[in-house]
């Protein structure tokens, strides 16, 4: 079974995929960015090994993506 539902919208503001698990993940995420919003979701549960830094995205897309 295949999981198909493109979203397109800022997924670390709003998570569209909260009940979601999958075994594969295919993303062009945006490296280095430093305005990702990451003040206003510090208590996310997506942050399992800790609070990315709020000035750079990178750590955070690698725990959304283990996260699902």
């Amino acid at each position: 079974m295949f999981y198909r539902k493109c979203v397109r919208s800022k997924t670390f503001l709003n998570d569209a995929h909260k009940d979601v698990k999958v075994d594969y993940i295919i993303a062009n995420q945006p490296f280095n960015v430093s305005d990702w919003g990451g003040d206003l979701i510090r208590n996310d549960g997506r942050w399992q090994y800790g609070v990315p830094p709020a000035g750079n995205a990178n750590f955070a897309w690698m725990q959304h993506f283990i996260f699902l």
